[in-house]
C-alpha cells in the first residue's frame, strides 16, 4: 500500500527513460496487490501496449487476463463478466500458446465454465420448484445447445 503512491511518483520522475518500464512493471503489480482488478487490468494491458518489445508483455497479457475473474459476479447474478473473463483467458491461450501460464488459465476457465453451468442449472431448478415444466425443458434445451459439453461434465 505504501509502495503504490512511491512507483506513481517514480513513473512522472522517469518519464521517458528505460528504468521506467521496470517501475510500471512494479506499478501494476501494487494494483493487483491490493485487489484492486479494475486498474491492474487496465495497467497491465497498458503495459504490454507501451512496451510491446518488452519480455515482460506475456507475463502483463497473462495478469490482465487474471484480472478479469476476479470481476465475475456469484452464479445467483448475470455472468456476462464471468464470459468475458473466460473469452480474455482464451484469447492469451491462443496468443501464447506454449507459455507456462497456459495450465493455469485451463483450470481457471475450468472454474468459470463449472460457475456458468450451476447458473443454467439453478435456473432450470427455479422453473421446475415454480411449477413451470414447460419453461423448464425449453431451459433444458437452450441450456444443452449453449453447453453441449455440460452432459459429459462429471459433478
Amino acid at each position: 500500500m505504501k509502495a503504490q503512491p512511491l512507483f506513481e511518483e517514480l513513473l512522472g520522475v522517469y518519464f521517458g527513460r528505460t528504468e521506467r518500464e521496470e517501475i510500471y512493471y512494479y506499478f501494476c503489480y501494487t494494483h493487483y496487490a491490493l485487489g484492486d482488478y479494475l486498474l491492474a487490468n487496465y495497467h497491465f494491458k497498458n503495459f504490454a501496449q507501451t512496451y510491446a518489445l518488452s519480455p515482460k508483455r506475456e507475463e502483463c497479457i497473462y495478469m490482465a487476463s487474471v484480472c478479469d475473474p476476479h470481476r465475475s459476479m456469484p452464479k445467483e447474478l448475470d455472468q456476462t463478466p464471468t464470459k468475458n473473463a473466460i473469452n480474455s483467458l482464451q484469447s492469451f491461450i491462443n496468443q501464447y500458446p506454449n507459455s507456462e501460464f497456459v495450465a493455469d488459465c485451463n483450470s481457471k476457465m475450468d472454474e468459470l465454465r463449472k460457475r456458468i453451468l450451476e447458473k443454467v442449472y439453478s435456473n432450470v431448478k427455479l422453473y421446475y420448484n415454480l411449477g413451470e415444466y414447460k419453461s423448464a425443458i425449453v431451459a433444458c434445451a437452450n441450456a444443452l445447445e449453449d453447453y453441449p459439453d455440460m452432459i459429459t461434465e462429471k459433478n
